[in-house]
């Protein structure tokens, strides 16, 4: 027992800390050469939690399924969509419509793996 913990009775509330720290890093990048740190811009992704200002973590190497929130590079422009697939065609959906791009017109960039929104 330490002096401090003689004079109080128990040790510090801090102790200990430093090992288990939050480690942000750790958390949202799962495979680090293949993440990148995106602002949302508009506005449509608020039912997936997605608001303007938000960051989004996306990760290329995430094979993106039915259902995924993806980032696309579509008509010279990125979109924060969720990505839709039947009968082989790809749609991306948000709050205000869908768009249905013709074959090679649109290119997903990756999967957003997790949201963060600052307030």
């Amino acid at each position: 027992m330490n002096k401090k913990e003689k004079e109080t009775g128990f040790s510090s509330p801090a102790q200990g800390y430093e090992e288990n720290s939050l480690d942000f890093n750790r958390i949202l990048l799962k495979n680090p050469p293949a993440t990148f740190i995106m602002e949302a811009a508009a506005s449509g992704m608020e039912w997936r939690g997605i608001f303007p200002g938000s960051l989004l973590v996306v990760d290329r190497s995430i094979k993106p399924e039915t259902g995924a929130v993806v980032v696309a590079a579509y008509d010279g422009e990125f979109l924060c969509r969720e990505m839709e697939i039947k009968n082989k065609q790809i749609s991306f959906i948000n709050g205000n419509n869908t768009i249905t791009p013709g074959e090679g017109e649109a290119v997903i960039f990756g999967t957003v793996r997790a949201v963060v929104t600052l307030l």
